[in-house]
């Protein structure tokens, strides 16, 4: 799809230049992973008891579709996935035009947008790796973190917002400032990324005035009865949009048909910080017209129960990629 002679020796040589554990090289069918689902919005809803994954990249490529095609969309209403597709906005300033690449290939009544990024969230120091212990939802998974209080590894923590050991919100520190990696864990009272997001970013802001009162000190540091695990994650996985492939758009000059809705999302978080690289192609065919807690002193951020992996700019309102994740199906079994 985007080069396709191009993808593997690419995905290999910037993965290997940012780590020896990366995602996967062989990208599998999402047909693959029957409790997994990719989402092209963050709007969409989806179904309870999945893994949900998305980046911007689809939702630039078909920006670029519709820069291209210069006129105004129509698309049929009854086509809940493309509607939403083509009124989103979500991905508008989660990445800079520098931040990611975009091809566009013209040809007779064919318009073809590709579009790829890359995005490595190194950590200063790499935290511990959790041997033998640890499950989510009662399976046994290869974890990280600080299992044990190590008092150089808190500069690696920041708790944004707590409330108890099921419900908080905490950020591991990239290297790279600009950058944020959020992980969310609590009650998943939504099936719609964006609306979990506004949750999320509504408890962060508590979280920051929570921060001001020195009675909440315990909750906001990282102290030595402390400890922290998150599940090892690591896919590379690619799907093609069939609810949008084959359904028609309109202006008032012409018809098209969506010949191509393509996506390909690697992804590895461990020990060393995350990485994504997600692409992207859209291609469309002209056709003729037609209340109080009491709380423990000690934290157990444990990631052992539905969460969320938010990565974003740490200027933008919207992240480039955010995953729900619900079941070990993506994770590194022990």
């Amino acid at each position: 799809m985007w080069r396709p002679y191009l993808v593997p020796a690419l995905c290999l040589l910037l993965f290997t230049q940012c780590r020896n554990n990366t995602p996967a090289e062989t990208v599998a069918s999402l047909e693959e992973y029957p409790a997994t689902v990719f989402v092209p919005t963050m709007e969409e809803s989806f179904k309870p008891y999945r893994n949900v994954i998305y980046t911007s990249a689809f939702l630039l490529a078909w920006n670029g579709l519709k820069q291209e095609i210069k006129l105004p969309l129509k698309v049929s209403p009854g086509n809940y996935q493309l509607s939403l597709v083509n009124r989103s906005n979500t991905f508008r300033g989660a990445l800079a035009e520098n931040e990611y690449e975009k091809e566009t290939s013209v040809n007779a009544d064919v318009i073809s947008i590709s579009t790829f990024f890359h995005k490595s969230l190194d950590l200063e120091m790499t935290l511990d790796s959790v041997l033998s212990g640890f499950t989510f939802s009662g399976k046994a998974v290869r974890a990280f973190g600080m299992p044990v209080y190590k008092n150089m590894l808190t500069t690696e923590i920041a708790v944004l917002y707590y409330k108890n050991d099921d419900e908080f919100i905490i950020k591991l520190i990239p290297k790279d400032r600009q950058e944020e990696l959020i992980l969310v864990k609590g009650a998943m009272r939504f099936n719609r990324l964006d609306a979990l997001w506004r949750e999320a970013s509504s408890d962060i802001i508590k979280g920051r005035r929570e921060m001001q009162d020195p009675g909440n000190t315990w909750k906001y540091t990282i102290q030595e009865n402390d400890a922290l695990i998150i599940p090892v994650l690591h896919f590379n996985i690619e799907t093609h949009y069939e609810d949008i492939e084959g359904q028609y758009i309109r202006t008032s000059a012409k018809d098209y048909e969506i010949a191509t809705a393509y996506q390909r999302t690697a992804f590895t978080l461990d020990e060393d910080g995350a990485i994504v690289e997600s692409e992207a192609e859209v291609s469309a065919v002209a056709v003729d017209s037609s209340g109080p807690v009491v709380r423990s002193r000690s934290q157990h951020l444990f990631f052992d129960k539905p969460f969320l992996i938010v990565m974003k700019k740490a200027d933008a309102a919207n992240p480039y990629l955010m995953m729900k994740v619900e079941n070990t199906e993506l994770m590194e079994k022990r």
